[in-house]
């Protein structure tokens, strides 16, 4: 893109216009361009309808017309505004944590199922990344009174801060624990056994050819060995050790995959209680296991 793109443009409306235009390979070039708008001028998208005809100065025009160069790159727009919404909340993010996608809300919604009339809960987290499943499970529970115990583990010190960052934001870093681990390796016998694990590894197979706004993200956090399984293998394997009986590890596993899954889980029929979480068929994404009384 010509940076004098913009040169003749510098209402707020003119500039979303020609903005989505020049995004047009995007499928959200329109929503991509006023959040984009909305960041420069420190609002929101309704912010934007009101001061539709307002002309811009030069300034927030050529910030605009850079945070456009960088979303036509490719460049995810959580990236570029350092935030993310997930579950009702917006959550802090740069390129050393995975983007929070929607789907991975079905975790939250799965995990909180768990603690129905419950009065105490206890959570670990592996691979926290944002901290957007632990601070959202963390903060839901809170609010209905539930005394909450949670242990976020990640293996990067600076993923880790980001994640103490968020949820300092919200208000449940004294209720988390956070973990410098590689998944169950850190912990040491003094973390218990939980009544929830989450993970969110990484599942994407190793050749396997990505979209370009996922190279922006840590390959770290996308791509696994044995056919993207590798990680969650150790993930099931190590769960016997930390899960209460009666206990749920809910473990995304990406689409496509049931075949695999299934021989992976073969050995553990007698272990777990199986079911699977998402849309149906080669689509479910998500493992529930709930841990046999032993």
């Amino acid at each position: 893109m010509e940076k004098h793109s913009f040169s003749s443009v510098d209402s707020v409306g003119d500039l979303i216009l020609l903005a989505s235009r020049i995004l047009a390979a995007s499928e959200s070039a329109r929503l991509d361009s006023e959040l984009l708008l909305a960041y420069v001028l420190r609002t929101d998208r309704t912010g934007l309808i009101v001061r539709f005809r307002e002309t811009l100065a030069d300034e927030h025009v050529n910030q605009f017309t850079k945070l456009v160069e960088r979303r036509q790159s490719g460049e995810p727009i959580a990236y570029i505004v350092g935030e993310k919404e997930f579950y009702g909340r917006s959550f802090e993010v740069n390129p050393s944590v995975l983007i929070p996608r929607p789907e991975s809300e079905l975790l939250v919604d799965e995990a909180l199922a768990s603690f129905a009339s419950k009065k105490t809960a206890s959570i670990l987290d592996l691979g926290t990344g944002s901290g957007c499943l632990a601070v959202s499970l963390t903060s839901e529970l809170l609010s209905k009174g539930v005394d909450v115990r949670s242990v976020a583990v990640d293996q990067s010190a600076e993923v880790l801060a980001v994640a103490r960052k968020n949820a300092q934001r919200y208000g449940t870093a004294e209720s988390i624990e956070f973990v410098e681990s590689d998944w169950y390796s850190g912990l040491d016998g003094e973390a218990g056994r939980f009544d929830v694990i989450v993970a969110n590894p990484p599942y994407v197979v190793c050749d396997e050819p990505l979209a370009r706004e996922l190279s922006f993200e840590p390959p770290s956090a996308l791509f696994s060995t044995e056919g993207g399984l590798c990680d969650a293998r150790q993930i099931i394997e190590g769960a016997t050790q930390f899960l209460q009986p009666e206990g749920v590890l809910l473990c995304e596993v990406g689409a496509y995959k049931m075949a695999h899954v299934e021989r992976l889980l073969a050995e553990y029929r007698d272990v777990y209680r199986i079911s699977y979480l998402g849309d149906q068929d080669d689509l479910d994404r998500f493992l529930v296991l709930r841990l046999e009384r032993m």
